[in-house]
């Protein structure tokens, strides 16, 4: 049967999946620019013009600048959907807390993927300013990938951590969710311990292993 999460990422893809060229690059164009500068300082004019568009074309697509931002949530939701769809919750519930401590394992390797991904600059940013500073697209991507996310995750540290509070649950899932972000969110600083000039593949691993112990520790207790 499937899951609760993976219907929701059929709805997202449904939805959101099929998009002509010209809508798809209007987000393309519409996502760094709003992550790197706000809403309010990013103008249709010139989202227009770098995607090869009549200005008109916003309206058409999307009704308005509001709707075009909108429609940049819910893409990024599309996509942390898609990418956080690799993991196996098609095995249904975990019965243990082997079979939890592994969901769990599997969802953090997922998020980490998705960090270490190009595409993921762009929309860290979108994201981060949102959560700074959150408006309606918020609720969207919160809906489709962060909320189902969340509640997984507290699902199993209840199995396998049953002595703690449901706040207590919360705090651990959003360390477990928030620890692979920080190979985006403070990716320069990083490279300058690491004395270069940006992550590689090699530094990816490290972190990943690590952040797979602390996974194990966290839970295993």
């Amino acid at each position: 049967m499937e899951g609760a999460y993976m219907r929701e990422i059929r709805s997202v893809e449904r939805t959101y999946g099929s998009m002509n060229s010209t809508k798809q690059e209007l987000i393309a164009v519409a996502i760094p620019e709003f992550g790197k500068h706000g809403f309010e300082a990013v103008g249709t004019r010139a989202i227009a013009e770098q995607a090869g568009a009549a200005l008109s074309a916003i309206a058409y697509h999307f009704g308005s600048k509001h709707g075009l931002y909108l429609a940049c949530a819910e893409h990024i939701a599309e996509r942390l959907a898609t990418a956080l769809s690799q993991v196996d919750y098609e095995r249904g519930e975990p019965k243990d807390k082997a079979e939890a401590i592994a969901l769990c394992k599997s969802i953090v390797d997922a998020m980490c993927r998705i960090m270490t991904s190009p595409e993921s600059e762009a929309w860290s940013l979108f994201i981060v300013r949102e959560q700074q500073n959150p408006t309606d697209a918020l609720s969207l991507i919160g809906k489709h990938t962060i909320d189902p996310v969340f509640k997984t995750l507290g699902h199993c540290i209840a199995i396998c951590r049953p002595e703690l509070r449901e706040d207590e649950r919360i705090t651990l899932a959003a360390l477990l969710f928030g620890m692979p972000t920080v190979m985006r969110n403070a990716r320069a600083g990083l490279a300058r311990q690491f004395g270069v000039e940006d992550l590689e593949p090699v530094h990816h691993r490290l972190f990943e292993q690590q952040i797979g112990s602390l996974v194990e520790k966290a839970l295993d207790c």
